[in-house]
C-alpha cells in the first residue's frame, strides 16, 4: 500500500510556513516588508558660492526614497525627499556651515538616521 499525502494537511502546513514569513495572498505568499537599513557615508562637498553636494551609500534595497535633513539651531528639520543617493542643497548664504543626516523610507517606515555631515558653502 503506498502512502498516501493528505493534500489539506500540506495546504494547511503550507500556510502556516507563510504566515510565519511573510504574507500570504489570494496570489501567493510574499515575505513581510520590514524598514530600509540606515544609509550611511554620508558626504557633504560644497560646489560653488550657493549650493553644496550631498551623497551617501545606499545600504538597503527595499527603500522607496530617502529624506533628507538639515540642523537648524539645536533641531533636525525635513528639507527634501529624493529618489537619488545625491542630492543638491541650493540657495545657500555663502560662508555659512551647513549640517545634514539622512533617512531612508518605504511604506513600513523610516531608518534611522545617517551619520552626520557638513560643509561651509563658498565665499
Amino acid at each position: 500500500m503506498r502512502n498516501k499525502i493528505d493534500k489539506s494537511r500540506l495546504f494547511f502546513v503550507g500556510v502556516l510556513i507563510c504566515l510565519s514569513l511573510g504574507v500570504l495572498s489570494l496570489s501567493g505568499c510574499y515575505p513581510f516588508e520590514t524598514k530600509p537599513i540606515a544609509p550611511s557615508n554620508l558626504t557633504a562637498i560644497s560646489m560653488g558660492r550657493h549650493e553644496i553636494w550631498l551623497y551617501w551609500q545606499d545600504n538597503s534595497d527595499n527603500e522607496d526614497g530617502f529624506s533628507i535633513y538639515g540642523k537648524f539651531g539645536q533641531s533636525w528639520l525635513w528639507l527634501d525627499d529624493t529618489r537619488s543617493t545625491i542630492y543638491y542643497d541650493k540657495g545657500l548664504n555663502p560662508g555659512v556651515t551647513y549640517h545634514y543626516k539622512v533617512k531612508a523610507y518605504n511604506s513600513v517606515g523610516s531608518s534611522g538616521f545617517s551619520n552626520e555631515a557638513s560643509a561651509t558653502a563658498r565665499k
